[in-house]
């Protein structure tokens, strides 16, 4: 009895497997419109892979690491991960008081005792949550990304003696440096050098194999080079820039499932103790400028998504690369997107928009945006000031904008679909020159159809309006 009830599961789990791993319309369709997002964006490489419950459930690569040799990205493909590289700094300083070897609640000095601003309460936690008073990059900074840094003391120099700009702990300032800073205390705590601890104590016992730092004369195989899109929309190699002068801020590469590896072990397994997670994704601060109720945990952007679940996330954007990590702890499901030049701006909707394409089924509010044309209204509803066309198919979509009183010529869109409880939400992934955000509120059957309008004027100034949006 118990040998058949054993040949029955693994039958079962046999079926299971081959299901998982066979594509569904939804993935077919998503591999589509994303395929279809990088061609209208020009970006020459991205890869995308989500998994839910540790599974990986969906993991695609599009378009080339090398342009000019026609080599196509792949799943192990190595990226920037810019400053997505704070959260794998932020995990080691979590490990290390996980081990015992550090307290976030200590002052720097207490691991570097000839730090020049002893006393002034500039701790550990502090420096995680942007809240330490160093500063960020200043205009003559970019000169660090020509010369090659041989030691985080070396990188060090560039910041260490400048004022605090602010008081510890008073105010939300980002800070790529304070990771830099960072790194000399998990160095100091660890006995080992940054890299060292990462590589041995992070990716080792993860198994994130692909998972490096950027060695500008590294040998490292599957590589994308770095791109850059110019103003005609051609996508241009870009020079190899070093970013040794700040590893823990922005100087790791890795490929799209080893960032999924990192991600899963944040919501589950025995590598982070539940002191640990909470820990991590309590938030301290509300976010300055942040339209929503996003806040800030050890690193980690925390918030809601379009069906008010918490997420945890950060994305990262340098030469060459645009980068985000998300994870949805209610849903037990981690995205991770990578490309190899830094076009998508929104790139958190484009986030929300993939895990809705995969996880639920298109919604009837979609079918209008196949291909109709919409009268763009004042809010009195009496005056028709533009129109605009949709193309594409549910969850990207291009839409061609015209609104004569305020451009002059025609605006091309590329919008990522997000489904709400009773509506679907449009927002622009890509930001033209003149509009700097653009959302379309649906409701099928609706007479209160909205576009939110976020576009700089003439005179320089910011302009946010909202408008009607009517079927022709």
């Amino acid at each position: 009895m118990k040998s058949r009830s054993l040949i029955i599961v693994l039958i079962f789990a046999t079926l299971l497997s081959s299901y998982a791993q066979s594509p569904s319309a939804q993935s077919k369709r998503l591999d589509q419109t994303l395929a279809q997002l990088r061609e209208n964006l020009s970006i020459p490489g991205m890869a995308v892979a989500v998994s839910q419950n540790a599974q990986l459930i969906y993991s695609q690569a599009f378009g080339y690491a090398d342009l000019k040799n026609q080599i196509p990205t792949t799943d192990t493909t190595l990226f920037r991960l810019a400053s997505v590289s704070k959260l794998l700094t932020n995990l080691a300083v979590v490990k290390l008081q996980q081990d015992g070897k550090l307290n976030i609640s200590d002052p720097v000095e207490t691991y570097l005792p000839d730090y020049p601003h002893a006393g002034k309460g500039v701790t550990i936690e502090r420096l995680c949550r942007h809240l330490g008073g160093i500063r960020h990059y200043q205009g003559g900074d970019f000169t660090n990304s020509f010369k090659h840094y041989d030691n985080t003391q070396e990188a060090l120099e560039i910041f260490i003696d400048d004022p605090l700009v602010h008081e510890p702990g008073s105010q939300y300032k980002y800070s790529s440096f304070a990771y830099t800073l960072l790194q000399a205390v998990i160095e100091a705590a660890s006995g080992k050098e940054f890299l060292t601890y990462l590589s041995e104590d992070i990716f080792a016992p993860l198994g994130m194999n692909r998972t490096f730092a950027d060695q500008v004369d590294s040998t490292y195989t599957d590589r994308s080079l770095l791109y850059r899109v110019n103003s005609k929309g051609k996508a241009r190699k870009s020079s190899h820039d070093d970013p040794s002068y700040k590893w823990g801020g922005g100087g790791m590469l890795s490929s799209v499932c080893d960032l999924i590896t990192f991600g899963e072990a944040h919501l589950a397994g025995d590598f982070l103790t539940d002191e640990s997670r909470n820990l991590m994704f309590t938030p301290a601060v509300k976010m300055p400028g942040s339209d929503d109720a996003t806040s800030i945990g050890l690193t980690w952007r925390i918030g809601k998504d379009n069906h008010a679940q918490t997420i945890y996330h950060h994305a990262g954007s340098m030469n060459g690369a645009r980068s985000f990590l998300l994870l949805c702890p209610e849903e037990n499901l981690v995205i991770a997107i990578l490309s190899n030049a830094n076009e998508l701006d929104w790139i958190h909707h484009l986030a929300f928009s993939i895990k809705d394409a995969l996880l639920r089924p298109e919604p009837s509010s979609a079918k209008p945006f196949a291909s109709n044309r919409f009268q763009i209204l004042q809010q009195d509803a009496e005056t028709n000031v533009g129109s605009i066309s949709f193309g594409g198919t549910y969850p990207i979509y291009q839409a061609e904008l015209k609104m004569p009183g305020l451009f002059d010529e025609s605006m091309q869109l590329n919008l990522c679909a997000s489904q709400h409880q009773d509506s679907l939400q449009l927002k622009n992934v890509k930001v033209e020159d003149a509009i700097l955000y653009f959302q379309i509120d649906w409701v099928e059957g609706s007479e209160a159809n909205s576009i939110q309008l976020v576009y700089r004027n003439e005179d320089d100034q910011i302009v946010d309006q909202t408008y009607l949006l009517r079927l022709e």
